[in-house]
């Protein structure tokens, strides 16, 4: 009663209405909390941020890529199937049901489109997959549809007809920041950014096609690949493998640091028409957090084929839908042919140079990648140089190309090749002015540069002012022609033996003869070109 006297009469009148009210707000409140669930456990599934579903139709298959060549018969839409697949981020690998086979007895090869080969190997992205089959995977993936108390987000559900000869791609991709959870000293590089996805595609061949008996599937059943990319940890016999062939430049104990690894995963199984879907769950690439929510640990791909509708509406709904597709690959396939009249063969061969200068590491090791590189152009000096140099003076040359590059090459063979040659003569010229060359280097020098071979500041000059391997070439052929006027008797005849080498010494000539008998071979005679 003490407190109460220091109240206010109003005031002890407002709490005591407030007082009386209460027990009917708390009442409310137990009746609202009551007529749902309870609000316990974990936080459903969200769908990552920036999450793009890429969906496409080609002709080819999924190693091949796009063809540029379509088939000349458009399909039959009542023959032609509607593919079905479906996408899912799951909370993790476990509760997947009976009926569950690992990935790794489901596969028939693995790929790794980057190398441009079947991988050596188990697939290291499925190592923890599994295939499931059974009466229960069709009551397993409706549940999914449903969210399964959040413990599931379907994210892709595509639908479109799947023409023979072509092939349809479903990815889920996204970018994420990468970290190395072991690198907790910061000792590597930051990996940042990097793309990543999972998914699926799926093919149907053409019909006069052979049976596939290795993999025993019917002729009208369609093959699965799986499309997935994401960073893994090389393992210690991977990088045992990659220092024996050199590619890598690491020692085969060295701890290695996370690489982005990209696997087409073919399965044995395969889809047809009206017999089921096809559930493969593996681990989920994607490993940011949410903005709400959980991070899916896993991901299930869902295909199944189903029969094209006969008749009425659908039947013609369904034949529009087949047009669009069999457009698409047409563009696709057009797209490929004018890459492909945009890319001579010449550039083909750039680009292949251009991926081996990319993985070149300054080892004695790379001497064969160098042999490549400059017989594969019309670099003949750097070529002899990747022969003859020592194992220490091949690594100071590639130091010098791999981290202290002059202008990067241009896009065709000749500027590819200009470049390697004139990195070769820049490091030659700087060890001339810096010491006498090893005699195989010397040697190499005169073959190539006649009586020049031996004038480093010159060569300075001759290498700074040429523009190409043609350019240099002219520039040589006119210093060795005024080295024959020479009062030096070794330099007219290195000079002479150049050129008579190449056809173009004056006819006539004679390095040793008087000084008036030369002159006049070189007033009165033309280069002989025979």
């Amino acid at each position: 009663m003490e407190c109460n006297r220091s109240l206010p009469g109003k005031e002890l009148r407002s709490s005591v209405r407030r007082g009386a009210r209460l027990p009917f707000v708390l009442g409310a409140a137990l009746v609202a909390g009551c007529s749902g669930p309870p609000k316990i456990g974990p936080p459903p599934i969200q769908e990552p941020v920036d999450l793009a579903i890429v969906v496409h139709s080609y002709f080819g298959t999924s190693l091949t890529g796009a063809l540029a060549a379509p088939p000349e018969t458009p399909p039959d839409p009542a023959a032609t199937p509607i593919l079905h697949c479906e996408l899912f981020l799951l909370a993790s690998l476990s509760k997947l049901g009976p009926g569950v086979t690992p990935l790794q007895e489901e596969i028939r090869f693995v790929a790794e489109p980057e190398r441009t080969a079947l991988a050596r190997g188990p697939s290291r992205l499925t190592l923890r997959g599994a295939r499931l089959s059974g009466p229960d995977v069709a009551a397993l993936v409706d549940l999914w549809r449903r969210g399964d108390d959040g413990n599931a987000l379907r994210v892709a559900d595509v639908r479109r007809p799947l023409p023979r000869a072509t092939a349809c791609s479903v990815l889920a991709q996204r970018s994420e920041g990468v970290e190395d959870p072991d690198d907790f000293l910061g000792e590597r590089a930051e990996l940042g950014r990097m793309g990543k996805h999972f998914g699926a595609a799926i093919e149907l061949r053409t019909p006069d096609a052979a049976p596939d008996a290795a993999a025993a599937t019917p002729p009208d059943a369609a093959h699965v690949t799986l499309d997935l990319l994401e960073t893994v940890r090389p393992t210690s016999r991977e990088r045992a493998d990659r220092a024996a062939a050199g590619d890598g430049g690491e020692d085969w104990d060295r701890y290695a640091a996370l690489e982005l690894r990209h696997e087409l995963v073919r399965l044995t199984v395969s889809v047809a028409a009206g017999g089921g879907p096809l559930v493969v769950v593996v681990p989920s690439p994607f490993r940011d957090e949410p903005r709400d929510g959980r991070p899916a640990f896993a991901c299930a791909i869902c295909i199944e084929l189903l029969p094209a509708p006969k008749e009425g509406d659908e039947a013609a709904a369904h034949a529009e839908e087949v047009a669009k597709v069999w457009k698409e690959a047409q563009e696709q396939a057009e797209l490929v042919a004018s890459q492909t009249a945009l890319h001579a063969p010449e550039d083909v061969v750039a680009l292949a140079l251009r991926r081996a200068l990319e993985t070149l590491v300054p080892e004695a090791s790379s001497r064969a990648t160098m042999v490549y590189m400059t017989t594969a152009t019309d670099a003949s000096f750097a070529a002899d140089l990747a022969l003859v140099a020592s194992d220490a003076e091949l690594a100071e040359w590639l130091h010098k190309i791999v981290d202290h590059p002059h202008d990067p090459p241009g896009a065709s063979v000749a500027a590819f090749g200009w470049y390697i040659e004139r990195s070769a003569w820049h490091h030659v010229i700087a060890q001339m002015l810096a010491s006498d060359p090893p005699p195989e280097i010397e040697a190499t020098m005169l073959r190539h540069a006649g009586a020049v071979g031996r004038l480093a500041t010159t060569l300075e000059d001759i290498v700074d002012s040429s523009s190409d391997i043609a350019s240099l070439e002219r520039r040589f052929v006119a210093e060795n022609l005024a080295a024959l006027a020479d009062s030096s008797a070794s330099s007219r005849v290195r000079a002479y033996d150049w050129l008579a080498t190449r056809s173009l010494a004056p006819a006539g000539y004679d390095p040793l003869a008087p000084s008036e008998a030369r002159r006049t071979a070189l007033e009165g005679a033309e280069p002989r070109r025979e």
